[in-house]
């Protein structure tokens, strides 16, 4: 296995796919298999998404593999597909099947055959550039898309698409700063959203809750919070960068 695991994703049938800096591997529960020798030549697998017909999806700096039964195809700009970048961060599904890819030079939206609409700070109508890189993509329960733009030559922040229109999202009346930089949008049963921030742990509810988690006011071991997800019986595990991993036990918050 490659030295870092950049991204767990389960199938449709609870088989495990694994990719790292190098690699991409495949767990059905007995046995482990590589599939590295689909991954372009030094490219690191990013994030790996299911679509509706069950092909997998795995997001690399180097284009976007699809799995489709035993077959494999590579999309990439300048393709028939047409990626709008090769460098593919991250990858959500929407309630109509079609798959959000994060791109390092924007948004694209599409299935696998073709691409529906492409979205880049020139065409969201905020008010204000903002950084087309998007560290991050997720839909929550009710169907609006978040995104993560990670700061570069521009401004990051969080954006939210209803549908109709984005809109720009901030941390009013939880954080005093204009922004903190956010690696990761996990969103719960409940559609809480939890942001993975440079700053600790952040939990935002429909009805405009806020709840913090730092490492002053909790056991958070790192502030550097890079992703978090639930285990079955509702424990909040946490990945830090230099605390390691962290669980907050149900009925912490």
């Amino acid at each position: 296995m490659g030295s870092r695991v950049n991204c767990l994703t389960l199938d449709n049938v609870d088989n495990l796919w694994i990719g790292t800096n190098s690699d991409l591997q495949f767990f059905d529960g007995y046995k482990m298999t590589k599939y590295s020798q689909y991954v372009p030549e030094g490219a690191t697998v990013n994030a790996i998404g299911i679509d509706k017909d069950k092909r997998v999806w795995v997001c690399t700096s180097s284009g976007v593999l699809i799995k489709a039964d035993e077959s494999w195809m590579l999309l990439t700009k300048g393709s028939d597909y047409d990626l709008l970048d090769n460098d593919n961060k991250s990858i959500t599904r929407d309630g109509a099947g079609r798959m959000w890819l994060g791109t390092i030079s924007g948004i694209q939206v599409g299935n696998a055959f073709s691409y529906y609409a492409e979205y880049f700070s020139s065409n969201m109508n905020l008010g204000r550039e903002i950084s087309d890189y998007i560290q991050d993509i997720a839909v929550d329960k009710k169907g609006i898309i978040w995104a993560v733009h990670k700061t570069g030559a521009k401004k990051g922040g969080i954006t939210r698409f209803d549908g109709l229109n984005w809109s720009l999202f901030n941390f009013t009346g939880i954080y005093s700063g204009s922004y903190i930089e956010t690696n990761k949008i996990y969103i719960d049963k409940n559609n809480n959203k939890w942001f993975c921030t440079n700053d600790g742990l952040f939990r935002y509810s429909d009805t405009n809750e806020w709840i913090y988690f730092s490492t002053s006011n909790s056991g958070l071991p790192a502030s550097q919070v890079m992703d978090c997800s639930f285990d079955k019986n509702e424990n909040l595990w946490i990945i830090t960068l230099g605390g390691g991993l962290a669980k907050l036990k149900k009925g912490n918050f």
